[in-house]
């Protein structure tokens, strides 16, 4: 019971951390094989690399994360392959517009066409549907190809090229206006983009569906009307109700320039091309970070299996990759999330903004514990230190570790993340000799400690505690034992701490039986403590101290 509990709390608890920062990404060009090919749009494949249309090239390029390209040529002359996206079926599926053709690319480089039924039809955005099927759009509507080649076309006016599918099932594409909606059933909506509804044109293009559930698109709006009205590009939102908010782009770091693809970030940001890599949050705050070609004539844009950005330059021939940078807070207590610095052999949790690639909830399963975890690692004083975890939950990030032994006597530290090769800047963090913090499950809003009866049964409401008994409390950060340790390690035997717990139950002192390490684990303690006579019945508070120093305050049911 307590090793599960611990499983969840300890070596993966889930903090929360409201930092928000902008720091430049580390960019790296690679150039394509096939001089002046242009490449135009790029996806994730599903065999690890990325994959690129080479729009004057005819061609289709994969680059691996390690920059490795290989191309292949698209059967049909000066087809012109445009969109490429990844398929139900594990292949790529891309538009040939001038060919007029779907193409489908294995990943193995071979080539299949399907030509469209509407000549002249020259199609241009594509992806994968909700009903398994690929949608695209052409010059005078949206079609449909299954995996098979079976072509079905919706006419529609005005549509302007990209399409998505949303978070509602639907297909949502941009016209010359605003956004269309088309069910897998051809039901058709139209939305207005506000800028079109004041009688200019918003030239919407590329449209993606973002961290928040809306989707969100790139305007070509900008432009000087009679009367001396400037109009200027926008990127724009859409809920799935058909609201539009447009956010003005003002290219600050020195553009003009056009936006053009939008994909959503690893780090819940939205990131398109125009001049620029650019960067947008969901309340509209755009950063700028300019490339090493300069005006290079940026297109296509995704998220690679790396977790980096990946893109195309049109005009200078090369796929870009942005390795957004980790950046990282201050360290804070495991159990409790208690700032003030790290204890050494301690559980601690770092939080931050691009950590890792990896998403969800990620444990480490071996011991003693790795130093490099899906490709990321913690360095304090240049060593890395073991790690319980690297989570990523909704763009929520953060790294559980145990901070090294070897901190003993020192009074800082410094600590940096390195995710998949890029590092973060140096952060100074204080060592302190011990901060107490007691796990805990959060029931109703109120904070229960992972506290349990002697026989490893949690001590909650249908299992509370009862007057004289000794009970378990499991935290971390009390300092020094008294027998040497090893980083990630579990302790082999009880190890007791060099100063002795002390806690409270119910404002009432409790007997301490053992204050040390816990056996079988790594930085993880246990105060075995008897609940004093005379407590109240109900839910009791129980703080911990340890030479002084208070932690958290959690709670204990006693019968």
């Amino acid at each position: 019971m307590i090793r599960h509990t611990l499983a969840l709390l300890g070596s993966a608890c889930l903090g929360h951390w409201n930092g928000a920062f902008a720091q430049a990404p580390s960019i790296t060009e690679y150039s394509v094989p096939t001089s002046g090919s242009s490449p135009e749009c790029i996806t994730s494949g599903p065999d690890g690399a990325l994959w690129f249309t080479e729009y004057f090239g005819n061609k289709i390029g994969r680059i691996t994360t390690e920059g490795v390209v290989s191309e292949y040529s698209v059967p049909t002359p000066t087809s012109e392959p445009y969109y490429i996206t990844a398929g139900p079926d594990g292949a790529l599926w891309f538009t040939e517009s001038f060919g007029n053709k779907i193409g489908r690319i294995t990943t193995d480089g071979v080539i299949t066409e399907y030509s469209l039924p509407s000549a002249g039809s020259s199609p241009s955005g594509i992806t994968a549907g909700s009903d398994g099927a690929l949608w695209f759009t052409e010059t005078s509507g949206v079609g449909r190809i299954t995996i098979d080649g079976i072509v079905a076309e919706y006419p529609m006016p005005d549509v302007g090229g990209g399409i998505t599918a949303g978070p509602d099932g639907a297909l949502w594409l941009t016209d010359s206006s605003g956004v269309k909606r088309i069910t897998t059933t051809g039901v058709v909506s139209e939305y207005l983009a506000p800028t079109a509804a004041q009688g200019f044109e918003p030239f919407p293009f590329a449209i993606t569906t973002g961290p928040d559930g809306a989707l969100w698109f790139t305007e070509d709006s900008g432009s000087s009307y009679p009367g001396g009205v400037v109009v200027p590009d926008h990127i724009a939102r859409i809920t799935t109700a058909g609201q539009v908010t447009e956010f003005p782009l003002s290219y600050t770091a020195g553009g003009p320039g056009v936006p053009e693809f939008i994909t959503t970030g690893p780090d819940g940001a939205l990131w398109f091309t125009g001049d620029y890599i650019d960067r947008i949050t969901t309340s509209g705050v755009v950063t700028e970070y300019p490339v090493p070609t300069h005006i290079s004539g940026l297109k296509g844009i995704t998220v690679g299996p790396d977790g980096a950005l990946w893109f195309t330059e049109f005009g200078g021939n090369k796929i870009g990759r942005a390795a957004l940078t980790p950046v990282v807070s201050a360290p804070v207590n495991g159990a409790s999330f208690a700032s003030g610095g790290i204890v050494p052999g301690e559980i601690a949790t770092l939080f931050g903004r691009d950590l890792t690639a990896a998403t969800g909830i990620n444990p480490a399963s071996t011991l003693p514990l790795p130093v490099e975890f899906l490709k990321t690692s913690l360095l304090i004083d240049g060593s890395a230190v073991p790690l319980f975890a690297v989570d990523n939950v909704n763009g929520q990030q953060q790294i559980n570790f145990q901070a090294p032994w070897e901190l003993e006597g020192k009074t800082s530290a410094t600590i940096q993340v390195v995710n998949n090769g890029v590092t973060s800047a140096l952060l100074k963090a204080t060592v302190v000799n011990a901060q107490p913090g007691i796990f805990f499950y959060t029931v109703s809003g109120n904070n229960f400690g992972v506290i349990t009866h002697a026989d490893g049964q949690l001590a909650d409401a249908a299992h509370p505690a009862t007057a004289g008994e000794t009970v378990i409390i499991y935290c971390t950060g009390l300092g020094a034992v008294k027998q040497p340790q090893s980083d990630g390690v579990a302790a082999s035997a009880a190890d007791p701490t060099l100063t002795t717990a002390q806690v409270k139950i119910g404002g009432l002192k409790a007997a301490v039986d053992y204050s040390g390490l816990a056996p079988t684990f790594v930085g993880l303690y246990q105060v075995n403590v008897a609940v004093p006579a005379g407590v109240k019945s109900g839910s009791q508070t129980v703080v911990m101290t340890i030479a002084g120093i208070a932690g958290n305050s959690v709670l204990l049911p006693v019968q």
